[in-house]
């Protein structure tokens, strides 16, 4: 058998390959929490399965190359994978699972991480004169990025002294870490909400049309999305008005204003009719589907 890995260098890429996936994957859930890594990983994995599958057709194509080999198992691994998204995506969105894109959160009596990198960006953010406002939760069971997780997902706001900008910082528990996404906002006078977020998760959904979002891949850290939304209200030189002092309604009412344009928009089934027909529609299905397809292989 070594005899045969040693002449095949493409049984040697392989397990090269497959050994770094691990090793990534296992660094990342137990040290980083990086997005980036993740998608690294993904990639990895993605390499892993086409070359190895490209190897094991040579049992069924003999006269066929190694690289088209390779990309016949990529498109059956590319196949099978969005089939599963599909089946994943019928079955677990109906009326139980409003909360996989929808949060209703509560209030929280959690304490901040304890993880020394989250202290120092929270002691940042005091220093640039953010203070610490509101924690909330809302228990989740749904599919991020390629993994699903269950578990209750924490929120935290912290609003500027003169209450134009506040912002939202979200712990999504992954392995022995936690991930970190955010997300900052103000208000225009004209009742516009501008917000810059975290580009971690794509669901298909519509924003109400008075919401003004931009998305930051594989970032996580609220300093740096508080720079690039400084960057974009500078660029657009609107004027600011103060944020709701109601933090909890303010997110609720965000949740129930994002429901009513979808059901508008033809994404979301009304209300009364998530018992017998589901959250989505099948245009619904459709573009979450999409969605998932989009974030596995181009999260940006």
């Amino acid at each position: 058998m070594y005899e045969l890995i040693l002449e095949n260098p493409i049984y040697l890429v392989v397990i090269a390959l497959l050994g770094a996936m691990i090793f990534v994957a296992k660094i990342n859930d137990k040290y980083f929490a990086s997005f980036r890594l993740r998608y690294v990983c993904r990639l990895l994995k993605i390499s892993v399965y086409s070359l190895a599958g490209g190897v094991a057709l040579n049992f069924f194509f003999p006269d066929h190359s190694l690289p088209l080999r390779i990309t016949m198992a990529f498109l059956i691994f590319f196949l099978l994978q969005t089939l599963i998204y599909w089946i994943f995506i019928c079955i677990e969105y109906n009326d139980t699972s409003s909360s996989e894109l929808f949060f209703k959160f509560k209030k929280s009596d959690v304490s901040w991480s304890d993880q020394k990198e989250h202290i120092e960006i929270k002691k940042a953010l005091e220093t640039l004169g953010f203070k610490q406002s509101g924690v909330f939760e809302s228990e989740k069971r749904g599919n991020i990025e390629d993994e699903v997780i269950a578990d209750t997902i924490y929120l935290f706001s912290f609003d500027s002294s003169d209450l134009l900008t506040r912002i939202f910082i979200t712990f999504l528990p992954m392995g022995e870490t936690l991930y970190m996404m955010s997300s900052v906002e103000c208000l225009s006078e004209c009742n516009t909400k501008i917000i810059t977020e975290s580009g971690c998760v794509f669901t298909g959904l519509l924003n109400p049309s008075d919401y003004d979002v931009k998305q930051i891949a594989f970032e996580g850290n609220p300093l740096k999305i508080l720079k690039t939304h400084q960057l974009r209200i500078a660029k657009k030189s609107v004027k600011i008005k103060r944020l709701a002092d109601d933090i909890l309604t303010s997110i609720n009412q965000s949740v129930n204003d994002s429901i009513q344009a979808n059901i508008d928009a033809g994404i979301v089934n009304p209300l009364r009719c998530w018992s017998d027909n589901g959250v989505l529609t099948s245009d619904g299905k459709y573009r979450l589907w999409l969605a998932m397809i989009r974030l596995y292989y181009f999260p940006f």
